[in-house]
């Protein structure tokens, strides 16, 4: 769970700074994928410390990451768009 919200407070400050550098950043394709790979190595990091054997074991960190980090990430993104920035 600690991974997930590193890499969810990740995601939000890498989106958060591009959109300060230029407003339509955030909305690129690139930016999207790419922060894919924030989600991928906090999910690696957290799976490399299971030792089970069991597949739902080994999957079970990796994907309370993916929620935590969802979550946080589109808090922010739901305010970005309704409160601070409808516009955009």
């Amino acid at each position: 769970m600690r991974y997930g919200f590193i890499a969810g407070s990740i995601c939000i400050t890498l989106f958060a700074g591009l959109y300060f550098m230029e407003r339509e950043w955030v909305l690129s394709r690139g930016l999207w994928w790419g922060s894919l790979l924030v989600y991928i190595l906090a999910m690696w990091q957290a799976q490399r410390q299971e030792s089970s054997t069991d597949m739902r074991e080994l999957i079970r960190p990796s994907f309370l990451v993916f929620v935590v980090a969802n979550a946080l990430f589109y808090l922010y993104y739901h305010l970005l768009f309704t409160v601070f920035d409808p516009e955009l």
